[in-house]
C-alpha cells in the first residue's frame, strides 16, 4: 500500500489522482513550452567563467570533460525522475512532483530534503547575483568617470579573477551595500513569492524564459559574435540568439495563457 501513487484510504493527491494520459509522442507546441524549463535545468553555464578562473590546469579538454561529467549525471537523473514521474500520473502530473505522491512518511522525507537543497542553494545564487550587480555597479561608475577607458579584448583572453570582495569589518559576514543590498533583494523577492503561493512550476518557466534563456543562450552567442566577428561559426551564434527569443516568447506566451 506505501507504493501505491493513489491509494483509495484517503491520503492520494486530488492533484494528479486518478493519473492522465500518458503519451509517447507530443505536439510542436508542446515541445515549444518545455523549453524554458529545459534551459533552467541547464543555465549552470553561466558559472563557466568562474570554473575556468579556479581550475588547476584550465585546458579545452578538461572543462568538456567537467561539463560531460555533471551535465550528464544531472540529465541521467532528471530522465529518471521525471521519466517515471510522467509514466506514473500521465499529464496529471504536478510542476512539484512531490504534490502529485500521497502524505507519507517517504514522501515527507524527500519534501524535506527538497526543502534543505532549496535553502543551501540560496547562497549560490545570492553570491553570483550580488556579484553580476557589483560588477554592474561598477561599470557604471568607470564610465561616468572622465577619460577612463577598458580594453575588451584583452580582458576576454587574460580571463582574470574576479578581484576579491572587501573584507567585512567583524565576523564573518559581508555588510558592504552594493554587496548586501542585491542579496537582501534576492532573498525578499524569494520569500514574497514564496509566501503567494506562487506555483514552483510558474516560477521555473519565467526564470527560464527571461533569466535563463537571457544568460545561457542570447548574452554568450552575442558575446561571441561580437569578439570574433570573422569566425565560421557566427552563423551558429545567430540561430542561438534566435532560439533563445524563441524561448523568451514562447515561454512568457506559456505563462500568461488562460489554461496556465
Amino acid at each position: 500500500a506505501d507504493l501505491d501513487p493513489c491509494p483509495a484510504d484517503g491520503t492520494a493527491s486530488p492533484v494528479s489522482c486518478p493519473p492522465g494520459e500518458v503519451r509517447l509522442f507530443t505536439s510542436p507546441a508542446g515541445v515549444l513550452a518545455a523549453l524554458p524549463t529545459l534551459v533552467m535545468a541547464y543555465g549552470c553555464q553561466m558559472s563557466t567563467p568562474t570554473l575556468w578562473n579556479e581550475m588547476e590546469r584550465p585546458t579545452r579538454p578538461r572543462m568538456l570533460a567537467l561539463y560531460a561529467s555533471a551535465l550528464g549525471t544531472a540529465m541521467l537523473l532528471y530522465l529518471l525522475v521525471g521519466g517515471l514521474g510522467y509514466a506514473t500520473f500521465g499529464d496529471a502530473v504536478a510542476g512539484n512532483i512531490l504534490k502529485s505522491y500521497p502524505a507519507t512518511l517517504a514522501v515527507g522525507a524527500a519534501r524535506l530534503g527538497l526543502a534543505l537543497v532549496v535553502i543551501f542553494s540560496f547562497p549560490i545564487q545570492a553570491l553570483a547575483l550580488r556579484q553580476s550587480a557589483a560588477s554592474i555597479a561598477s561599470e557604471l561608475r568607470a564610465c561616468g568617470g572622465a577619460g577612463r577607458r577598458r580594453a575588451p579584448a584583452r580582458a576576454v583572453r587574460q580571463s582574470p579573477l574576479p578581484e576579491p570582495a572587501p573584507a567585512a569589518p567583524e565576523g564573518l559576514f559581508e555588510l558592504s551595500p552594493h554587496l548586501a543590498t542585491p542579496t537582501a533583494g534576492f532573498v525578499l523577492v524569494a520569500t514574497a513569492l514564496a509566501a503567494a503561493g506562487v506555483q514552483i512550476g510558474i516560477v521555473v518557466d519565467v526564470a527560464g524564459s527571461l533569466g535563463a534563456s537571457t544568460v545561457s543562450i542570447i548574452s554568450p552567442a552575442i558575446i561571441y559574435a561580437r569578439t570574433f566577428p570573422h569566425d565560421r561559426f557566427v552563423p551558429l551564434a545567430h540561430c542561438a540568439v534566435a532560439l533563445g527569443l524563441l524561448v523568451m516568447v514562447t515561454g512568457l506566451a506559456g505563462v500568461l495563457s488562460p489554461t496556465q
